[in-house]
């Protein structure tokens, strides 16, 4: 049987969740305006700005990544209340 204890670690848990996905998804969205700024505004220096895409762009999918991850675990979190 679970105890108010166990319960306010998950409500806890589901709130830390939620914020760091709030935080990821602006980190994502400022990634992705940088990667823009890339394309638009691309300096002469065709390598450096190809390297930065690169970087940018796996940076980005990691945070995809993650979001999708928390996002799957605060739904299973809702559904066990």
């Amino acid at each position: 049987m679970y105890t108010g204890k166990h319960y306010m670690k998950v409500i806890n848990r589901a709130v830390s969740l939620r914020d760091q996905v709030e935080i990821d998804e602006q980190l994502y969205r400022e990634i992705a305006h940088a990667e823009n700024d890339i394309l638009v505004h691309g300096r002469r220096d065709g390598f450096a700005d190809a390297y930065q895409r690169i970087r940018l762009s796996v940076d980005k999918q990691a945070l995809s990544e993650m979001i999708r991850r928390n996002k799957i675990v605060l739904a299973y979190e809702s559904r066990r209340k």
